[in-house]
């Protein structure tokens, strides 16, 4: 009877054991190493950037295995915080059209999705370093047939973008919608001069 109890009690203390490990880990990855914007995309990080105030002005073509997409991007970061900024990017082609979006806050009196609107969104991630901009915002999309996911209405939407030379770059454009991503992804060819101001 003694030996059944103490392999009991063991048991019970290796499982305590696991569960405290287990959630330690948990939120030490839920921090995130300094991170200072929880919840939004790993790819945006508010730490990497090295010009508080940059900007980005670019229109252009995404090749995307063939298929066209046009954008038009203006991204402004803070001239007080890092990562933070103002977005206005605008997407269309094939079965695929997105703008970022501005509305009110979520309060008890408000209409909130009768009041959004395609155009501006503050206080949105965005980082500029050098070349590369790494942006993250809210935004609506409409996907229909052949694209991943069949959808209309909000979503978040994430930009990666390089650019390479006066008139070329590359462009990574993730639209994450409730059912699944979609992605445009390709070389970019731009429609005039690509104002950034980190990058001649």
């Amino acid at each position: 009877m003694a030996r059944v109890l103490r392999t009991r009690l063991a048991l019970v203390v290796l499982s305590a054991t696991l569960v405290t490990a287990a959630v330690t880990l948990g939120l030490a990855s839920f921090g995130g190493a300094g991170s200072k914007t929880l919840g939004a995309s790993l790819n945006v990080d508010p730490n990497s950037s090295n010009t508080v105030g940059a900007s980005l002005n670019v229109n252009g073509t995404i090749d995307d295995h063939g298929t066209a997409y046009h954008f038009s991007l203006n991204a402004n970061e803070s001239t007080t915080q890092a990562g933070e900024g103002g977005v206005t990017f605008f997407l269309n082609g094939t079965a695929l059209g997105l703008c970022t979006v501005h509305g009110p806050g979520a309060e008890p009196s408000s209409f909130p999705l009768t009041q959004v609107q395609c155009g501006g969104a503050g206080a949105q991630a965005v980082s500029m370093t050098g070349c590369k901009a790494e942006i993250e915002a809210h935004g609506f999309s409409h996907s229909d047939f052949p694209r991943e996911a069949i959808y209309l209405g909000t979503m978040t939407v994430d930009v990666k973008f390089l650019k390479k030379g006066p008139s070329s770059g590359e462009m990574k454009v993730t639209v994450y919608t409730p059912k699944r991503a979609i992605t445009v992804d390709g070389p970019v060819t731009f429609n005039g001069p690509a104002s950034m101001s980190t990058c001649p």
